[in-house]
């Protein structure tokens, strides 16, 4: 399989953030990162739940869609990892897949 420089460096800084606590600033970062990965991910959660409520308006769900196609976007930090989230369920991709840049 050949990667393009920027997958394998995105690949690099994951395998980096997640695996590497050679010094105290690294250990820091690493935290932090990982806290904003899951602040992202749960923030998606939400708002996968939100727009599968049926007891909400419909405008409130909608709202919910939009939040999550701005979600999906590359601009986004952490976008790659929501984006792998929506690829691999069928139903998130029917959904989202189209709002991919």
């Amino acid at each position: 399989m050949s990667l393009d420089d920027k997958t394998r460096e995105t690949a690099e800084l994951i395998d980096e953030i997640f695996n590497t606590e050679k010094t105290i600033n690294k250990k820091i970062t690493g935290k932090y990162l990982r806290k904003k990965v899951f602040q992202k991910y749960n923030r998606f959660l939400a708002l996968v739940n939100e727009s599968l409520d049926d007891e909400l308006p419909q405008a409130r769900k909608d709202e919910a869609l939009s939040r999550l196609r701005m979600l999906v976007s590359k601009k986004q930090e952490f976008s790659a990892f929501i984006r792998w989230i929506v690829l691999e369920d069928e139903y998130l991709c029917d959904l989202l897949g189209g709002s991919f840049d």
